[in-house]
C-alpha cells in the first residue's frame, strides 16, 4: 500500500479535492472530507472491508465509528467460491448495523476492497444507499485524519430492520455487472468488447501471479493474461493517495487502451477486487454503460484446464 507523509490538519480541507464529473456525477463516490463531516451522523456507517482475516472488529487503526469485517466473511458464500445470496448479505450487514435508513460507506486498507463490496451489493440488488470512500484508508491516513478503534455495533445501530431483499423474479442485477467464464470465452473475438486487465505489469506479462508487493506468488496454476486483453494497471487511474484521478485524465487513459462508446468494457484482475474498482470508475465517473467484471478473474482463468492464455 502506498502512503505519503501526513499533512497538517489546518490544510486538509484545502488540499482535499472532491470529485467533479459533470452533470452525471453520481453520489456513490464520496471524499474523505464528506465522510469526516458526517462521522457523528447516526445514519452514516463506515465499514472497513479488510484483506486480512486475522484483523477483525476491535482492532485499532480504523476510521472513527467504523466496523471492520474480512471481505470473504461479508461477501462470499461460506462453502462456494461465489457471492453470498442477497438474504445472507442483508443479514450480515444488519449484524454490522447496516439496514434500512442507513448509509454504509465502504472502504478498504487498499481502495479496491471498498469498491468490491459495493460491486457485490450491486450484483445482488442491495446497493441503493451504499457509498465508496474515494481512496479508502490510504487517503485517510495520507491526509493525517484521525483514527480510532472499531465501535460497539449495538451502540452505533441506526437500522430497525435489515435491507429489503429484492425479488429475484423481477430483477437480475448480477448479469448486468458481471460476466462468467463461458460467456467471456465466447466474447474473446468480439470486436464490440474490450477486455481490460487491471493487474500489475508483472502479472500481465506472466512474470508473476501476484504483484511484487504481495511477497507470495500463488493463486493460479499459470501466469500470463487472457488472449486479446489490453493492460491498464488500476494504479494508473488513481493519484498518490489512492483517489480517483480527474475526469479528463481518466478519459485520456481509457482512450489510450482503445475504449470508446462503440465497445463494451469487461474488466478483470486476480480476484476481481481491482477490476471492481475499474468498474466503479467507468460506471460512476465516466458514465460508461454496460461495464462488467469477469468474476472469476485470473484465479479461475489461470487454473482451468484448456483455457487459452498469452504471455
Amino acid at each position: 500500500m502506498l502512503y505519503v507523509q501526513p499533512v497538517g490538519r489546518e490544510v486538509i480541507h484545502v488540499i482535499e479535492r472532491r470529485l467533479t464529473v459533470g452533470a452525471h456525477a453520481p453520489q456513490r463516490l464520496v471524499s474523505t472530507a464528506w465522510l469526516e463531516d458526517r462521522l457523528s451522523t447516526p445514519e452514516v456507517h463506515p465499514v472497513e472491508v479488510r484483506f486480512s482475516a486475522d484483523t477483525q472488529d476491535g482492532s485499532p487503526g480504523l476510521i472513527p465509528g467504523s466496523v471492520a469485517v474480512h471481505w470473504k466473511r461479508l461477501l462470499w458464500d461460506d462453502y462456494r467460491r461465489e457471492f453470498a445470496t442477497a438474504e445472507t448479505l442483508s443479514s450480515r450487514l444488519f449484524e454490522l448495523g447496516v439496514g434500512q435508513g442507513t448509509i454504509p460507506v465502504f472502504y478498504g486498507e487498499e481502495p479496491q476492497f471498498g469498491a468490491y463490496a459495493l460491486w457485490v451489493l450491486q450484483a445482488r440488488g442491495l446497493s441503493e444507499n451504499a457509498r465508496y470512500l474515494d481512496g479508502g484508508l490510504e487517503a485517510w491516513n495520507g491526509l493525517g485524519l484521525p483514527l480510532g478503534t472499531a465501535v460497539d455495533v449495538p451502540a452505533r445501530l441506526a437500522a430497525d430492520v435489515p435491507l429489503p431483499v429484492p425479488d429475484a423474479d423481477k430483477i437480475n442485477p448480477f448479469s448486468t455487472v458481471a460476466i462468467g467464464r463461458e460467456d467471456l470465452l465466447s466474447s474473446l473475438h468480439d470486436a464490440q468488447s474490450l477486455l481490460i486487465d487491471m493487474r500489475s505489469p508483472e502479472e500481465y506479462s506472466g512474470e508473476r501471479v501476484t504483484p511484487w508487493s504481495m511477497g507470495f506468488d500463488h493463486g493460479a496454476e499459470r501466469t500470463g493474461h487472457i488472449p486479446g486483453a489490453v493492460h491498464l494497471h488500476i494504479r494508473d487511474l488513481l493519484d498518490d493517495l489512492g483517489r480517483v484521478r480527474p475526469l479528463e485524465e481518466l478519459q485520456a487513459t481509457f482512450a489510450q487502451v482503445g475504449l470508446d462508446s462503440a465497445r463494451q468494457a469487461i474488466t478483470y484482475c486476480r480476484l476481481s477486487h481491482r477490476a471492481s474498482l475499474g468498474w466503479l470508475i467507468l460506471t460512476d465517473v465516466l458514465n460508461t454503460q454496460g461495464v462488467r467484471v469477469y468474476d472469476g478473474s485470473w484465479t479461475e482463468w489461470g487454473s482451468v484446464v484448456g483455457l487459452p492464455i498469452e504471455r
